[in-house]
């Protein structure tokens, strides 16, 4: 295989472990340690697929639509105004883009 793969996970060690197995299965891998990082890195070398960790606290009561909360919590750490978002898109009946334009 040739896809590159951005894995953004804050845990060295689930990191560490995680990139290993990805580069046995043939992929090229990249990590970051937290959104910044990866927004960072994807902007210095794009990719073709992003492997978040998504940090669910046992206590949250909030919204339970998994990927709107991580969304949400993707867009608090890197848009300048996650209101008005600008590098993360939503796409509608397709997911998510993220530019740089």
């Amino acid at each position: 295989m040739d896809g590159r793969v951005l894995l953004i996970e804050d845990d060295a060690s689930i990191r560490e472990v995680t990139a290993l197995g990805l580069r046995r299965a043939g992929f090229w891998v990249s990590t970051a340690v937290d959104g910044r990082a990866a927004l960072a890195a994807w902007r210095a070398q794009p990719v073709d697929l992003l492997v978040l960790d998504v940090l669910w606290n046992h206590s949250h009561l909030g919204d339970s639509r998994l990927v709107d909360v991580a969304m949400q919590r993707l867009r608090a750490t890197v848009e300048d105004d996650p209101a008005a978002p600008r590098p993360i898109r939503t796409v509608r009946g397709v997911g998510y883009q993220l530019s740089t334009g």
